[in-house]
């Protein structure tokens, strides 16, 4: 017996079209794909919340809006702690860059002279100008990017409530429809385990990861670093990635 799989010819070119057309779709979807992402994880994350809430009889809304304003104001009172020592890394940054620049010229020339090949390097260039140049496109960046957050920190709000708000009640039609008790039950048990899990998986790396920049922190600050828990922020943060 054959053990090879043969494909039609026309099963594989519409594979791979829909492939090719699939990557740059994502790509230009990115702008609205993140925000569904970052949604749908913190509407898991809180759910389980919700809902024990609303089964000791709390209206829904009320619970969903006072967990988001909870959930801004952390957010708001955090970005404001380490506001003031970014505003400072920020303010050092231009001479950051010059110190860097000047480090890497004085190693290239050592490198060019020890090899005995003079080469036309950045010896001539003006690292004054090379610094401000690097600190202009991070201000431009900066400029760019910053409308684009704010308009995705509002979808994303905005889609958290709705997810929290009509999640459940969504849930319920769309269960109701199906045909047959059992089919309901095994459907209501599926999401319930599926939604646990994930609140659950979800929570757990939200507190390891809280641990670890903690930890960063309290390490750096007892090696007597500038600004440790921003650099503990940070590396919590990062390792979502």
């Amino acid at each position: 017996m054959n053990g090879k799989l043969n494909l039609p010819i026309n099963t594989v070119i519409g594979v791979s079209l829909l492939v090719l057309l699939l990557v740059p779709a994502l790509y230009f979807a990115k702008p609205v794909l993140l925000p569904m992402v970052i949604s749908t994880f913190v509407a898991l994350l809180f759910s389980p919340l919700i809902n024990y809430f609303e089964d000791k009889g709390l209206p829904r809304t009320i619970t969903v809006v006072v967990t988001l304003t909870l959930l801004v104001s952390v957010s708001i009172l955090g970005l404001a702690a380490i506001s003031e020592p970014a505003k400072q890394w920020w303010a050092e940054l231009p001479s950051i860059v010059q110190n860097v620049s000047q480090e890497v010229n004085e190693v290239t020339k050592a490198s060019s002279e020890h090899m005995n090949a003079p080469l036309e390097l950045a010896s001539d260039m003006n690292i004054d100008e090379m610094g401000n140049n690097t600190v202009f496109s991070l201000l431009k960046a900066l400029a760019t990017t910053t409308p684009t957050l704010l308009t995705q920190a509002m979808i994303v709000l905005f889609m958290v409530y709705f997810m929290l708000n009509h999640g459940r009640s969504l849930f319920r039609k769309s269960v109701s429809r199906l045909r047959g008790f059992s089919k309901q039950r095994q459907a209501v048990e599926l999401v319930q385990a599926l939604q646990k899990d994930l609140s659950r998986y979800i929570g757990t790396i939200t507190l390891v990861n809280a641990g670890l920049g903690l930890c960063v922190g309290l390490v750096f600050f007892v090696l007597g670093l500038e600004d440790p828990f921003l650099w503990g922020a940070f590396a919590g943060v990062m390792n979502f990635a």
